[in-house]
């Protein structure tokens, strides 16, 4: 007999490798000055221009070729994955610099004020950088959260309550901005190095009498 599972109301993740840095801009990414945070900066501000400051690192000079291959993604996530119609315009608002010390994690978050996000690899240690996403309490799949029965370990998209992306250099990994996700404590010897994105829609939102310009 013949079964048919359909993932009703599934959260898209889209992961594509969109290309390494070159050598030289690498070594200047690498030379920003980033405080020992987990929550992600920005950047020497000596090294960007004022305008660039502060969360634009994608809007300096060297990296306008990679925000282009960033936005590509980010266009075929929001056009193509979600049906989003093409007078709909989507905008990047915020990017940054995380620099992730040895011994260091990013706590569980999500990216307020954004609809889509993203995080760029541009170097990806041998045992480091994998993110873990976790699915929101009220997303419930076949059993509420106060009636789980166990299970024999074999998760999946069905299953689970989170899910670990490992990347590699020069992916880009893109998602809902409300989805919460984190990054485990680095076991490299090295510091962990990514650039991460907010994008917001630019446009006619809704239909009829809700529709919203932004």
């Amino acid at each position: 007999m013949h079964y048919e599972i359909t993932p009703l109301f599934s959260t898209p993740l889209l992961q594509a490798n969109i290309g390494p840095l070159d050598p030289i801009t690498l070594a200047w990414l690498k030379r920003l000055e980033c405080p020992p945070s987990t929550v992600a900066q920005y950047g020497n501000e000596e090294e960007l221009p004022e305008t660039e400051r502060g969360f634009n690192i994608l809007n300096h000079s060297k990296l306008l070729g990679l925000q282009q291959l960033i936005k590509r993604a980010v266009d075929h996530f929001a056009y193509t994955t979600l049906d989003v119609a093409d007078d709909v315009e989507f905008r990047l608002t915020t990017s940054w610099l995380n620099k992730m010390d040895v011994g260091t994690d990013i706590e569980l978050h999500n990216h307020a004020n954004a609809v889509i996000s993203g995080v760029y690899y541009p170097e990806v240690g041998p045992t480091s950088n994998s993110i873990t996403f976790k699915k929101n309490r009220q997303h419930l799949n076949s059993f509420p959260e106060h009636v789980r029965p166990n299970t024999k370990g074999n998760y999946n998209q069905y299953s689970t309550g989170s899910w670990t992306v490992k990347p590699n250099t020069g992916d880009v990994i893109i998602f809902p901005s409300h989805l919460e996700h984190e990054v485990a404590r680095s076991l490299d010897k090295q510091d962990r190095y990514s650039l991460a994105f907010n994008y917001f829609p630019k446009g006619t939102i809704g239909q009829n009498s809700v529709k919203v310009n932004l």
